[in-house]
């Protein structure tokens, strides 16, 4: 088991300001729950989908000069780069192109504070690159849900990259503004735990050919699913089944016993109990955001580079 390094007379990480995230127990509780994710943080060669977008994680890419990763035990989304206080700072990840060709590109921020904007985002690949203007992201609050969720937004930068066939790399830098290098010296200097941060923090880039762009632009009015289903079964049933679930007696997280419950689940008997409620559909969630399914699922290993769905039960 993975705990926090905090102890109870260890002097703790400011707070963002949100109430939900006070102790130390918090901060245990959710690196708990993404210790299979110990493999996926670290540089990764991807192969660019030549007909989809790619999606390219902070986290996989290689850290130069001041840049840092958020903490696993902060708020999710975990492990994001942060620290851009010189153009030298920057993030490169190395990519295969199957063949010639320009790509569009988006990257995924989150501004920080409010008047943390005009800083300067450049992705490059040798001496082709592409560029933006990080604005406000807005802060509204999930109303319902937690309320220490940060705000991204997905900024399409002007222009293309010509990626060569095979291996490229892409860098990520930003031209900082005064106020996101004060910012950045002290995200650096005294972290906050929860969200928002001050300064910029870049959660991945994404890559895309842009007629495929087009067409998925075009595409997508005629594409959204009929929810009418839901509507003529009246009412259904939701379940959860996540690393952080218990089960109704005992106190082991879910994640320690995924195996078993996946043995011993009885669907005979959980169907025969479905249908006593009078429920139309089911509808199961079994993660959140972690990559992680717990149970055998060989397109969602080889999706997401995974270890083998055996190992991970």
């Amino acid at each position: 088991m993975r705990r926090s390094a905090l102890g109870s007379n260890a002097q703790r990480p400011p707070s963002s300001g949100n109430p939900h995230w006070v102790t130390d127990r918090d901060a245990e509780v959710r690196s708990n729950s993404v210790v299979w994710d110990q493999e996926r943080w670290q540089p990764l060669v991807v192969d660019l989908k030549p007909e989809d977008i790619t999606h390219l994680a902070g986290y996989n890419a290689k850290l130069s000069g001041n840049v840092r990763l958020t903490p696993a035990t902060d708020v999710e989304p975990r492990r994001t780069p942060y620290g851009f206080i010189i153009a030298t700072d920057h993030l490169a990840w190395t990519v295969v192109a199957p063949e010639v060709a320009n790509y569009q590109i988006a990257v995924l921020f989150h501004s920080g504070g409010e008047d943390n904007v005009g800083s300067k985002l450049v992705v490059s690949s040798g001496s082709d690159s592409v560029e933006a203007l990080v604005v406000n992201v807005k802060q509204g609050a999930w109303q319902g849900g937690p309320q220490d969720r940060p705000s991204f937004r997905r900024e399409w930068l002007s222009g293309s990259l010509r990626l060569n066939k095979g291996m490229n790399e892409l860098k990520l830098s930003v031209i900082p503004t005064a106020r996101q290098r004060e910012f950045a010296q002290a995200d650096l200097q005294r972290p906050l735990t929860g969200w928002p941060k001050r300064s910029l923090h870049v959660f991945a880039i994404e890559l895309v050919r842009p007629a495929v762009l087009s067409k998925m632009r075009r595409d997508a009015p005629h594409l959204k699913s009929s929810a009418e289903w839901m509507v003529q079964g009246k009412y259904g049933i939701m379940i959860h089944w996540v690393p952080e679930s218990y089960s109704l007696y005992g106190d082991t997280p879910a994640w320690k016993r995924y195996e078993q419950a996946f043995n011993q689940f009885d669907v005979e008997a959980f169907a025969d109990m479905v249908a006593k409620t009078g429920a139309a559909w089911v509808v199961f969630t079994t993660t959140h955001g972690k990559y992680f399914f717990p149970g055998r699922c060989v397109r969602w290993t080889r999706c997401c580079r995974a270890a083998p769905a055996t190992a991970i039960l």
